[in-house]
Order: structure tokens, then sequence, then C-alpha cells
């Protein structure tokens, strides 16, 4: 698997698609980090991922007082945030395969 992976690495890690990736991790985390310019509308109270520890009864209060566009936004709010993750893993693989480049 990790032989795979390097090959896969040595075709792909080029400058031009480590600077895409940049710009790509950049949009994502300003996208979250503005909840989406805005347009994504959170509630704070309402929101379990900060918490340290919940119940069942704090999670369906939650859920009651985000109501049906709050679940909708916090599905995108999260959906960016994993695109944000894993755009952020390739960069970091990207731009650490030729700094330390492996022998095959």
């Amino acid at each position: 698997m990790g032989i795979k992976v390097l090959n896969w690495l040595s075709r792909e890690a080029t400058a031009k698609r480590t600077f895409l990736l940049f710009v790509s991790v950049l949009f994502f985390l300003i996208c979250v980090s503005t909840q989406f310019f805005g347009l994504i509308h959170l509630d704070v109270k309402a929101i379990l991922d900060s918490s340290d520890f919940y119940n069942s009864e704090a999670f369906y209060h939650a859920i009651e007082i985000q109501g049906e566009s709050g679940r909708q936004a916090y599905l995108i709010f999260h959906l960016f945030d994993y695109a944000l993750m894993f755009s952020l893993t390739l960069f970091f693989m990207f731009l650490m395969y030729p700094t330390f480049p492996c022998e095959l």
C-alpha cells in the first residue's frame, strides 16, 4: 500500500498541482471560518461540536433549536469542513514528497 502511494505521489506531486491544492485549502479555510461568507446561519447555542459532554436531552434540545434550516446549514458547514481536511492532507502530502523523496 505504501509503495502505491509513493508511486502515485512521484507521478502527481508537481508544483502546479501543489499550488492548486494551496488555493483550494485557502478557499475552504475562508469558507469554514466565515461560515461560507455569512450564508450559513448557525445558532451558536445549538452547536454540539464545541461541547465537552452532552447527554441525549441536550442533543434533542440542540436539534430543536436548530430547526430544519439550521440542520441543513450544519450539514453544509460540515461538508466544507471535511473538504478542507481532505485538501489540507493532500496539500501536505504534495508539499512533503519533493522535500523528502523516498527511494522506491
